[in-house]
């Protein structure tokens, strides 16, 4: 009894993921206009701060699962398939970069609605959305050389 060759991936094999990388920049540009608009003076109180806290924190944590299983599932099989015809670096170091950014959005978070928190906060989310639309764009381009 010996093992069939591996079918290729196909799109629809991809929709989990490609779903996940939507909801990630959707979410973060949402999350982003939400505290620029607190920033900018709409108002907000205790309640709203803490469930917009709280948001944040079940975000960061999707986004860490995320790519925790990027760096410990995908990528080795990309990497034990493709050998040393698929470069992730910059993937990787993007991954690298968004951990200052989601600890400090984690750190944040619980003084909302405090202005000096939610302006920091600002920024953080800021920086998030542009480094997971570069690093989706990236990995995008990634998946579409590999097809």
């Amino acid at each position: 009894m010996g093992t069939s060759p591996a079918r290729p991936t196909t799109f629809d094999d991809t929709l989990g993921m490609r779903l996940s990388h939507r909801a990630m920049i959707a979410d973060a540009g949402r999350l982003t206009d939400l505290l620029a608009g607190l920033v900018a003076g709409a108002p907000t109180d205790a309640r709203h701060g803490a469930a917009v806290a709280e948001y944040l924190q079940l975000f960061c944590t999707s986004i860490e699962h995320h790519h925790r299983t990027e760096d410990d599932v995908l990528w080795p099989i990309l990497v034990e398939t493709a050998g040393p015809h698929v470069d992730l670096s910059e993937l990787t170091e993007d991954h690298d970069a968004l951990d200052p950014i989601l600890a400090g959005i984690r750190e944040l978070a619980p003084q909302l609605p405090d202005r000096t928190a939610t302006a920091a906060l600002a920024g953080h989310l800021g920086r998030l959305r542009d480094l997971l639309t570069e690093h989706i764009a990236e990995a995008a381009t990634l998946s579409s050389d590999a097809a």
